[in-house]
């Protein structure tokens, strides 16, 4: 799911753009995986979701 954002702090502004995803291996575990973009610097990561 794509996002983007917008933060205002003290006169700073920044726009952040995030998107994810997910694959359902039970219905009730998934993995997934995050990539986010904040002023030039990239953020990645592998995500295990459990659902009770």
């Amino acid at each position: 799911m794509p996002q983007i954002g917008y933060l205002d702090i003290a006169d700073e502004s920044e726009t952040a753009f995030s998107a994810s995803t997910y694959y359902d291996i039970t219905n009730n575990v998934a993995i997934g995986a995050t990539y986010e973009m904040w002023n030039g610097v990239d953020f990645m990561g592998a995500n295990l979701r459990y659902e009770f």
